[in-house]
């Protein structure tokens, strides 16, 4: 049965660096990533190939069904198979290419030629949605997704990274990954879970490094097509970090607030959601305000200060002034309730519930009394 396989290749030049403190730089990985596309190549004449390389941009390196009739230049090998010469040219031209022009940034930012030192991560948003637009396009029966990944997470993509993996689960095509760091990726294990794929985190079990167990994983976790997998021992996640990132400062929160609109996440009450502009009732964002400060401040004891004006008081209770952000009932269009959300954090069972496209972050709330 024919099977399809887009690889994403993290081109991370600051992660790699740090990688080849574990034996694992980017030439030594390449030679078992080859074999693996070669492997997946031989196993069947209908299966078709496309490799991204993520970088400062996503590019398709190699196309399998496009590259049918062209030749690899050079002269011709009579010991190497073609479609193999043609692959290996193609992905190592365009990781040269890359690598050259993150150098020359680096030299116009910089001004050396020195490796970045840039942590940032690489946005796999453009090349994941590239991936799912060709397979939705190729219409193959057994389509699946690899993320051969180096880098953190970026919290920025969130919400265009959860639209990638919704779609893919429309398409119901799995996204795999094989994180090369020690560190996990939330984002990553969220789009692994939400669409069926394996996550694999890559260890130190071969005695040799992680470059030598690459291979080995490969081979043996991410080769055999979809219809394998059932009878296969295929490694799943016991665990997995259902996170969320807020929208107001893209970070990865534990406790945050989702507009009941548009369902916006934000690590803090606010007046006012910045994403549909909704105004939330002032008694709620007062009393929800109230009830974080004591969880967030963390200060030793103080004698209280005095108040530098004098605070309107309605039944003797007093009443904190209306901020300026919030407008009066009778002007609001709209009104929405922020409710706060709890969201699972690390190491904590995944069998409770799942996110889904209807609902981002809404799976943890809490069952405190909301108006």
């Amino acid at each position: 049965m024919a099977s399809h396989l887009s690889v994403i290749l993290d081109l991370n030049a600051h992660q790699w660096t740090q990688l080849a403190s574990d034996e694992l730089s980017l030439a030594n990985a390449l030679p078992s990533i080859l074999v693996f596309l070669h492997s997946h190549i031989a196993a069947a004449a209908e299966n078709s190939l496309a490799i991204y390389v993520a970088a400062d941009r996503t590019e398709l390196a190699y196309d399998s069904l496009a590259d049918d009739a062209s030749e690899a230049p050079g002269a011709p090998d009579g010991n190497t198979y073609p479609a193999f010469r043609r692959l290996d040219t193609a992905l190592t031209g365009a990781i040269q290419d890359a690598m050259e022009r993150l150098a020359n940034s680096d030299v116009e930012m910089n001004g050396s030629a020195e490796t970045s030192s840039d942590p940032h991560a690489t946005s796999f948003t453009s090349a994941l949605t590239r991936a799912l637009c060709y397979i939705n396009r190729l219409q193959a029966p057994s389509s699946r997704i690899l993320l051969l990944s180096a880098s953190p997470d970026r919290a920025q993509d969130y919400v265009p990274f959860m639209n990638a993996i919704f779609s893919a689960q429309k398409l119901k095509v799995p996204i795999d990954t094989l994180q090369l760091a020690a560190h996990d990726c939330v984002f990553l294990q969220q789009a692994t879970y939400l669409t069926g794929g394996a996550y694999v985190r890559l260890g130190d079990e071969s005695g040799g490094g992680k470059g030598g167990g690459l291979l080995q994983y490969l081979m043996m976790c991410f080769l055999p097509p979809l219809a394998l997998r059932a009878v296969m021992a295929v490694p799943t996640m016991d665990q997995v970090n259902l996170r969320a990132a807020c929208f107001c400062h893209k970070k990865i929160t534990d406790i945050g607030f989702v507009c009941s609109v548009c369902l916006s996440i934000f690590c803090q009450p606010v007046p006012t959601c910045s994403t549909c502009r909704t105004r939330f009732p002032l008694k709620t964002f007062q009393r929800l305000s109230a009830s974080r400060m004591p969880s967030t401040t963390n200060t030793p004891a103080q004698s209280p200060a005095p108040s530098p004006a004098a605070t309107p008081t309605r039944n003797g209770v007093p009443t904190p002034a209306r901020s300026a952000a919030s407008a009066p009932a009778s002007r609001q269009p709209s009104r929405g309730v922020s409710f706060p959300f709890r969201g699972r954090g690390r190491g904590l069972p995944h069998s409770n519930g799942l996110p889904s496209s209807n609902s981002i972050g809404q799976n943890g709330r809490s069952t405190r009394d909301l108006l």
